[in-house]
């Protein structure tokens, strides 16, 4: 493949202010470990035998959409998001050299990456045609912040960039952010646990073609895409990145979700999993928010930190409704009352 490691748009201002204070401190000697990308882009590496393969497998979905129109879902959510959705694990599994093609890129990112999920056996977790359209009306952000939830996630552009505008791919890692355009035939590939976003297509239609990877069960044979975590298929990416909040918030849902769970031992593990999604990501309302709703259950004093959290996750989300301001500021009082309550306790204690 001609590929590269695509530069992106950002600086990292805390990096550079604490090398000023270093140098300022006579450390002359500044060794700075380069930063693993969130993504790695493939120019033009979806060559024409490829195509021909993808459009085997399109004609192969269309015969079914006709028959049954099972796998096919167009939907918009209360962000704006307009886009159909065609899954296609069902067809992917006789196209062995479209998935062997699909698989090399995976390994050969992560490769080139550093991030060291491969050499492993690598099984699909979902396969998927996504078409984004422009609709009157709705122009807000598409899709929102988001993650995947497998080991790697490799995306095919499908359409020229005269056919739409808009459309641009985005990642972020706390406060960075990576942006690309993609052309036809460029292949991005990143890790499940990165958030991603695709931003509004202004004009006409976006096409792409996503096959996810992961360790657990293959879609194509067990027929179940997008199925759920579990720790064993969480561990190969908590290995190679053992500080992604994103991740120990997955191994917690993982675990359990939401109390009561199976025992005590693994309510314990599921809310120190969360608890340090928290500590590795406070930027993030995800981990916020799944920290607080799992506290929500529990009692005592955990209350206050279940609404404490709850509140982080208010005042982090982007774009968050009127409910959701309302719901925290009735959070803050209701801290407030609690500690007021707790106050009042301590002193009657004293007399």
């Amino acid at each position: 493949f001609d590929r590269l490691t695509e530069p992106f748009d950002r600086i990292d201002m805390a990096s550079l202010a604490w090398q000023q204070i270093l140098l300022l401190l006579g450390v002359t000697r500044i060794c700075v470990a380069s930063a693993q990308p969130l993504a790695v882009l493939f120019r033009d590496g979806f060559n024409s035998s490829m195509f021909v393969d993808l459009k085997i497998l399109q004609d192969s979905i269309a015969e079914d959409l006709q028959e049954n129109d099972l796998s096919h879902r167009s939907f918009e959510n209360d962000e704006g998001l307009h886009h159909t959705l065609v899954e296609a694990h069902r067809h992917f599994a006789p196209h062995s050299l479209l998935r062997d093609a699909m698989v090399q890129f995976a390994v050969q990112a992560d490769q080139d990456a550093g991030w060291g999920l491969t050499p492993r056996q690598l099984n699909v977790r979902r396969v998927e045609l996504l078409y984004y359209e422009f609709m009157a009306g709705l122009q807000s952000e598409l899709g929102g912040w988001h993650i995947d939830g497998g080991l790697l996630t490799v995306v095919v552009m499908l359409s020229e960039k005269a056919e739409f505008d808009g459309g641009r791919q985005e990642l972020r890692f706390n406060s960075s952010t990576e942006r690309y355009q993609l052309s036809r035939g460029d292949v991005m590939v990143w890790r499940g646990w990165t958030e991603h976003r695709v931003t509004p297509v202004m004009d006409g239609r976006r096409k792409v073609f996503i096959v996810e990877f992961w360790t657990g069960p293959d879609a194509t044979s067990s027929m179940k895409p997008n199925a759920d975590n579990s720790p064993e298929s969480l561990a190969p990416a908590l290995a190679s990145d053992p500080k992604s909040g994103m991740l120990h918030m997955l191994r917690g849902i993982a675990l359990c979700s939401r109390l009561p769970c199976n025992s005590s031992l693994l309510a314990a593990e599921a809310e120190a999993s969360f608890r340090q999604a928290m500590l590795l990501e406070p930027e993030s309302y995800k981990t916020w928010l799944s920290l607080g709703k799992f506290l929500a259950e529990k009692d005592g004093l955990c209350q206050l930190d279940a609404a404490r959290a709850l509140w982080s996750a208010c005042m982090l989300q982007e774009g968050s409704s009127m409910v959701c301001a309302l719901t925290a500021a009735s959070t803050q009082v209701s801290l407030s009352l609690a500690r007021l309550s707790r106050w009042a306790l301590a002193s009657s204690d004293l007399h």
